[in-house]
């Protein structure tokens, strides 16, 4: 570690930056595990579950509460949010304080603290810069893996105090936009408020290689971290899967994605102009629907902002594979 101003944080290294976020990181997950395991101890007292007990098997043969202990797998299952965010910030840091050297650990930090104020320039230059995880690029993809698995060794497979154990879920459904509106400005270049990174796909523009370099991002970090499952939302546009040709190649990406071990994959076929025009005549599109986490939404239904990170997301990918 380098010598830093009293209250400061400093690193020399980047390796010196990771350590201390993973230590952080783990800190805060062991934190987590003790709070649900003492949560869970008064379930039955703080939220019983008495309608649902009457309908569960095991729970009426052991003559407790469902929630409580009377399932048969009695497994707890801690959700990441925000993980391709948490990657791309690294990534960024690593990128720009330690690789081109554009602006120290510490003016960075005070930057991020002011929510970018002042320095939109460098904010664009993180927030597009190549380096992101998603793209099938080897460096990024290491260190996805690095994380998640830094993140699930905490706790996976240890027991919780309802006689089962822990799980990790991969599905945020909508707290990428409830965690984003209290997540303060992220070293990826993303502002104070705005969303993060949503269930397991990549940062909104990140997929700059197509669907298969997304795919091969999301294989690297093995799904299999995830027992409880993990949803990978994918955008494809049209004219990819047009016609029988279209058809065979939709076919061998979802085989690929399967064949790394991929669980449930979450497809959006759909071009940037139809969304552009359903964003200005809203009346002539009141059946689209896309998919959000292993369902259906209305396009008119989504707040704008959630439009425009579809649309963006489906630019970033393009017509190619």
């Amino acid at each position: 570690m380098a010598k830093a101003a009293k209250g400061e944080f400093a690193a020399a290294t980047f390796d010196d930056f990771k350590r201390e976020y993973f230590r952080i990181l783990h800190a805060n997950t062991d934190r987590t595990v003790e709070l649900l395991c003492e949560t869970e101890r008064h379930l039955a007292e703080v939220n019983p579950a008495l309608v649902l007990s009457l309908a569960v098997g095991s729970a009426l043969e052991k003559g407790v509460d469902a929630f409580s202990l009377g399932y048969k797998y009695n497994f707890t299952a801690i959700a990441e949010c925000g993980f391709a965010t948490t990657v791309d910030s690294l990534l960024g840091i690593k990128e720009f304080v330690y690789d081109k050297k554009a602006v120290s650990l510490q003016e960075l930090g005070q930057i991020l603290a002011a929510n970018w104020k002042d320095r939109e320039e460098l904010r664009l230059r993180m927030k597009n810069s190549k380096l992101k995880w998603g793209c099938g690029n080897p460096e990024a993809d290491a260190l996805a893996k690095e994380v998640i698995e830094g993140f699930t060794s905490r706790f996976v497979g240890k027991p919780n105090s309802r006689g089962g154990v822990f799980v990790c879920y991969g599905l945020n459904a909508r707290g990428y936009v409830d965690g984003g509106s209290l997540v303060g400005p992220t070293p990826d270049g993303r502002r104070k408020g705005d969303h993060i990174s949503k269930n397991m796909a990549p940062s909104v523009g990140a997929e700059t290689e197509g669907i298969t370099g997304s795919i091969k991002s999301y294989g690297a970090i093995a799904p299999e971290n995830f027992p409880c499952g993990s949803i990978y939302d994918v955008m494809i546009h049209p004219s990819t899967v047009a016609g029988e040709k279209g058809l065979r190649v939709f076919r061998t990406l979802v085989e690929r994605f399967y064949a790394g071990g991929g669980v449930a994959l979450n497809v959006n076929v759909v071009s940037p102009e139809t969304l552009r025009d359903a964003q200005k005549h809203p009346e002539k599109y009141e059946n689209l629907q896309v998919r959000v986490a292993g369902w259906n939404i209305r396009w008119n239904d989504i707040p704008r902002k959630e439009q425009d990170e579809y649309i963006a997301r489906i630019e970033a990918v393009g017509s190619g594979l």
